[in-house]
């Protein structure tokens, strides 16, 4: 067998470099910060300020002394040179040796500031320790982050699939829902999903159901021309309605229920009309009493606003 390689009018050379000399430190600038306290107190008091020439040098020659220092991580990141292959080769090795993160801080290293992959996965890998509960806190961001992938095939993509799949109804349901209103993108999560959650998968098509159904109702109700007409027709739609034996909301993934009350629904007084929904849980193995206010449970339903924004305002 015989393998021919291409040949090229000049000769192709690996330039090697010394580790001890890119380690070794080096003389700052004068114009930088001589204290390196004030330097991170600078940088931290506003993220949103861009790093100057002379913050990036001051922080790269004081990476040695920064390794203990985990608000320092991303500044750090910032200040390196990705187009210098040593400069990349050197942060990498660092990343093991700087103090772990809070989730917080990893989390800001999945913004779109950060493309490289090395360092994303350092910061999935952050994440990895997050309890069920507070990662569901999280997922608006990282559903968000995901845009940032430079590839479908991403440790932060295989991390939100294998919790979702571990966490159907803490992780996998949230996360259905997000990358529900990301359609418009070639997000693959959402179909893969949907392909090994196993009999999960009935539970989400019966939310999506009910969903669709109150959206139909929703815009039905936009059109009536008064507001007795409209809760005449939520109350008469919503008696005739064919629903699951049981279902599942957005809000609460963890209820069930199982019809709604249509006399104690109506519509609110906004300008996107939006729907104020009686519901009655479900209780295993007890039987159902008659539907009254002490069992109900009450949720707005409102078609036509994207409410990623308020959620994202309850967090901060």
């Amino acid at each position: 067998m015989v393998v021919e390689f291409p040949k090229y009018q000049y000769p192709l050379t690996y330039r090697s470099y010394d580790p001890v000399m890119l380690s070794s430190p080096w003389q700052a600038p004068s114009d930088s910060a001589s204290d390196l306290t004030d330097v991170l107190a600078a940088i931290t008091s506003d993220p949103m300020r861009p790093l100057t020439p002379a913050d990036k040098a001051y922080l790269w020659t004081s990476r040695d002394a920064l390794t203990s220092t985990p608000a320092a991580l991303m500044p750090f990141l910032l200040s390196v040179d990705w187009s210098n292959r040593a400069q990349v080769t050197e942060a990498y090795a660092l990343l093991y040796r700087w103090s772990a993160p809070t989730y917080l801080q990893a989390l800001q290293l999945l913004s779109r500031k950060f493309p490289d992959p090395f360092v994303r996965a350092y910061a999935v890998r952050c994440l990895d320790s997050l309890p069920d509960y507070r990662l569901r806190l999280y997922l608006l961001q990282l559903v968000q982050a995901l845009k940032y992938e430079p590839h479908h095939d991403s440790a932060l993509m295989r991390f939100l699939f294998v919790r979702a799949v571990k966490s159907p109804s803490e992780v996998g349901y949230a996360l259905f829902w997000l990358l529900q209103a990301e359609l418009h993108l070639p997000l693959l999560l959402s179909t893969q999903y949907l392909c090994h959650c196993s009999t999960y998968r009935l539970e989400l098509y019966q939310s999506v159901y009910v969903m669709r159904l109150l959206e139909a109702i929703a815009m039905q109700v936009k059109l009536q021309p008064s507001k007795a007409a409209s809760e005449a027709m939520l109350r008469d739609r919503l008696a005739n309605a064919i629903v699951p034996q049981w279902f599942q909301l957005p809000l609460h993934p963890t209820v069930f229920y199982t019809s709604f009350v249509p006399a104690q629904c109506r519509v609110m007084d906004s300008a996107k009309k939006p729907l104020f929904l009686c519901l009655v849980p479900m209780k295993p193995q007890q039987p159902l009493p008659a539907p009254s206010n002490s069992i109900c449970h009450n949720t707005i339903f409102k078609c036509g606003d994207d409410l990623r924004q308020d959620q994202l305002t309850l967090q901060l």
